[in-house]
């Protein structure tokens, strides 16, 4: 049987799919292409089952529910909702093709597990969304000390973000050496696999009748820019006024229009985009529309002529809003800066315009661990820029020529179809989980390794907290409140949460044991002749029934502190028993 594998994101609901049908306020594009990806691969894929750990799940799944989230209205039965405590034996069971993150690097927890609770050589993936957050230095700081194997891989959207986690790693890997002489280096692999684009959704259409639908002019070349309106954390979008205002002077008829479209709910920056093309002169060239359905998105898309993305920033990786646009049959004008250089190709599909860096992030760099990473990304995209002359002149070339336009438009679209289309993405996935499952099953399973840096010690960090610890001495009864509620529900958990961690039988067996005094270690090896579990189940059982006033406990047979404790409240009660 053929199955993958994945773990669902703790901190972000699969099943909320407003990216499609309500605002787009609050959208992040690397949450929408997660939940793409998820899709197109139930779609395109050719797997017998997909088996999905959910952090946060500790109840059994109702029917449906693994559906839901991927939107699914008919039932599945390949989909398999599982709780991650499921996982070691999941491992032990199945033979999975792979496990897959897709919703960024952060595989380290997931190696982690495999390698600790699995003793089986499976491959663990993870795809790179955005790498320019100082926190994520400590990310690829676990990489590296996590136990990462050969086949498992950094997925990095095209080669300038592998080229960024080459540099992640090779500067830890050389501040390490210098300042603390450990030379440790990454053994997983890096492949290159970009985002893909549904080219059903984003496809031309009829122009004219979209601009009936949406209000916008008819008799002009339109130019197109869609994504968050944030000069923080997407891209300064004032360079481009000035470019489209000297494209306009360069035109012999005024007969283009701009149109800004996205999500301005965090920093009104709509508004100060409007003040400065009153300011240029421009502001009846401009339109700007914010918090649309996203499912307008793509008729935006379809109504418009020309595509421009004057990227700036090292939030950005990938880029996906230009396949987008490609594939809606647009030619794109963009900056040439990160994976723009790799999907846009120039004077084919588009045009790239030089950007220009130096090395000026000095002061920016000192205190980027204490400040806020807007800040640290805003004030390094002030450094970045393009040539606005040569974006000018090439917006201009491609409103003064329909048919290069056109030219153009047909090639973008035909290029994201062959290199872009989710189907061709997920084919390319499933190639390289083949040759990683290949390489794993080469190499022998590893022998079991001693408990990991990575995994915490409770009680034996914190267990000072506590007055005494229970000995196999200590002797324990049930008390008349759990014998009026034994086998009854009020004698259960209240929480769900402890469905799986709790379970009923073990309690009575308990209970029915403890009917006198009875020292821990004895129970124990009672309850084994009814249970086989294991000592730290028994012990979590027995300490939620004293939790919970089920059991009591002899305090004579526990530390001495405790007994003090017990002792000071019995004499204060006497002494006031004594007065009155």
């Amino acid at each position: 049987m053929r199955i993958f594998g994945t773990f669902l994101p703790p901190d972000v609901s699969m099943n909320d799919l407003s990216h499609q049908k309500g605002s787009s306020r609050g959208i992040y594009g690397a949450g929408v292409a997660t939940q793409q990806f998820m899709i197109n691969l139930l779609q395109h894929g050719d797997f017998d089952e997909y088996h999905l750990f959910d952090p946060n799940r500790h109840t059994t799944p109702q029917e449906g529910e693994a559906e839901s989230c991927f939107g699914l209205i008919e039932p599945d039965a390949r989909l398999k909702l599982l709780m991650v405590e499921e996982f070691e034996e999941a491992l032990k069971k199945n033979d999975y093709l792979a496990f897959h993150r897709p919703r960024g690097p952060a595989i380290d927890p997931w190696i982690y597990l495999r390698n600790q609770l699995g003793r089986k050589n499976v491959p663990i993936t993870g795809v790179t969304h955005t790498l320019s957050y100082h926190v994520q230095l400590i990310d690829f700081l676990t990489f590296l000390m996590i136990g990462a194997r050969p086949w498992d891989s950094i997925v990095c959207l095209e080669e300038p973000a592998r080229r960024v986690v080459e540099n992640l790693f090779q500067h830890l890997q050389t501040r390490l050496y210098q300042q603390f002489g450990i030379n440790i280096k990454y053994e997983g692999r890096l492949d290159n696999i970009p985002l893909g684009v549904d080219t059903q959704t984003y496809r031309p259409r009829d122009k004219e009748a979209l601009r009936h639908q949406f209000g916008l002019p008819l008799d002009k070349v339109m130019l197109l820019w869609v994504g968050r309106f944030s000069h923080y954390d997407k891209m300064d979008l004032r360079p481009l006024l000035l470019a489209f205002k000297i494209a306009l002077g360069k035109c012999q008829e005024n007969k283009a229009v701009l149109v800004l479209a996205g999500d301005d709910s965090r920093h009104n920056y709509a508004e100060r985009i409007k003040i400065l093309a009153t300011q240029l002169g421009i502001e009846e060239h401009l339109i700007i529309l914010t918090d649309r359905p996203r499912i307008d998105f793509p008729l935006l898309y379809s109504s418009a002529d020309i595509f421009v993305s004057p990227s700036d920033n090292i939030q950005e990786t990938f880029g996906q809003t230009v396949l987008e646009g490609m594939s809606s049959g647009m030619p794109v004008v963009c900056s040439d800066w990160e994976g723009y250089s790799i999907s846009v190709l120039h004077e084919k599909t588009g045009f790239r315009i030089p950007t220009y860096w130096m090395e000026c992030d000095g002061g920016i760099c000192d205190y980027a661990p204490t400040s806020p990473w807007l800040l640290n990304q805003f004030y390094l995209s002030q450094s970045i820029c393009f040539d606005v002359q040569q974006m000018a002149d090439a917006l201009s070339l491609l409103i003064e020529h329909d048919t290069l336009r056109l030219k153009m438009g047909l090639a973008a679209r035909q290029h994201v179809l062959e290199t872009y289309d989710w189907k061709v993405i997920i084919h390319r996935y499933i190639g390289l989980w083949e040759e990683l499952h290949q390489i794993a099953a080469s190499y022998p399973v590893p022998d079991p390794i001693s408990l990991s840096w990575f995994r915490p010690q409770y009680f034996k960090t914190f267990e000072h907290y506590a007055t005494s610890t229970i000995q196999s001495t200590t002797e324990v009864k049930g008390t008349d409140c759990a014998w009026a509620t034994l086998g009854e529900d009020n004698c259960r958990p209240w929480y769900e949460e402890l469905d799986i961690k709790v379970d009923p039988e073990i309690f009575d067996h308990i209970l029915n044991l403890a009917n006198d005094w009875i020292t821990v270690a004895e129970l124990e090896k009672n309850l084994s002749n009814y249970l086989k579990i294991s000592t730290e189940k028994f012990r979590y059982h027995l300490l939620w029934l004293l939790k919970y006033h089920r059991l009591t406990l002899n305090v004579d047979t526990i530390g001495e502190m405790s007994k003090e404790l017990a002792a000071a409240i019995v004499s204060k009660a006497s002494d006031f028993e004594a007065q009155t």
